[in-house]
């Protein structure tokens, strides 16, 4: 009997530590990052984030940077991350026979889909279809800011309270310029002496074809095309507006504000303060 509750005993205790992590050997190191020079051409992506850099320099510029001031252990290699490819730099160490290895540093790029026009491009892509500019016109543009889609932008106060893509704001702003205005709502009354005039216009119609009086039939018609619902003359201002110059102006908001490079740092690399 005691046998067996000892078993039991042991049984359960098994168990349960094969259940629980098993310690750390006393004694046994961990690779720790090290403290690393910070790319000083670079500003905080936002205000209260210390951990991301954006810089205007190309991100073969940053790799030659970190390739010329090379610390012990640190080895760059290739990195990429969804709409983004670039480099890491990551620190290597052999500990008890064992090599053990820790990211410092993500640099990236954006990878542009070609195929995808900046929203702004898009507008001036819009005046063009409508006869408005030419397409020379239109390719000086997009030759000019076509890799704007592949632009970082700061995170900057939205005006609410909250953060915003400085990108975004400077597109958003360019939109309510250029499309202001541009509702389209046909109120109820519009609508309601639209029916009416529709119904006495069919009206007019069968006594006019009864009578055989076709030239009567064209006169009718005629007028009717000539006095178009007020939304409709609304939609055919608005599609006669040229708004070309706020867009080029969007444009050249847009370029002087966006950044190229990314720089990601954990907190274990950044000196106090920094």
């Amino acid at each position: 009997m005691k046998k067996i509750l000892w078993m039991t005993i042991m049984a359960v205790l098994y168990a349960a530590w094969g259940a629980l992590p098993l310690p750390a050997d006393e004694g046994s190191e961990v690779i720790q990052a090290h403290p690393m020079k910070v790319y000083s051409n670079a500003e905080r992506r936002h205000a209260g984030d210390r951990n991301q850099l954006l810089t205007r320099d190309a991100i073969a510029v940053v790799r030659r940077f970190y390739e010329t001031n090379p610390q012990a252990g640190d080895r760059i290699e290739p990195y990429q991350a969804e709409g983004e490819k670039g480099f890491q730099v990551v620190f290597h160490r052999t500990i008890e026979g064992k090599e053990q290895s820790v990211a410092e540093l993500m640099v990236t790029e954006r990878v542009p889909d070609g195929t995808i026009l900046h929203p702004a491009l898009g507008e001036l892509k819009g005046l063009v279809m409508k006869g408005l500019h030419s397409e020379d016109e239109f390719k000086a543009m997009e030759k000019q800011y076509k890799r704007l889609s592949a632009a970082f932008y700061r995170q900057v106060d939205d005006g609410e309270g909250g953060l915003v893509d400085e990108g975004e704001r400077i597109y958003r702003q360019a939109r309510d310029q250029a499309h202001a205005g541009e509702k389209f709502e046909v109120d109820k009354t519009e609508l309601a002496e639209g029916k009416a005039k529709a119904k006495e216009l069919k009206k007019q119609m069968k006594a006019l074809k009864a009578k055989g009086d076709i030239a009567g039939m064209m006169k009718l018609a005629q007028q009717s095309r000539m006095a178009p619902p007020k939304v409709a003359g609304e939609a055919m201002q608005a599609a006669a507006k040229d708004t070309w110059d706020i867009w080029v102006g969007c444009l050249r908001d847009l370029k002087a504000a966006a950044y190229w490079t990314k720089l990601q740092y954990p907190d274990a690399v950044l000196p106090a303060g920094e």
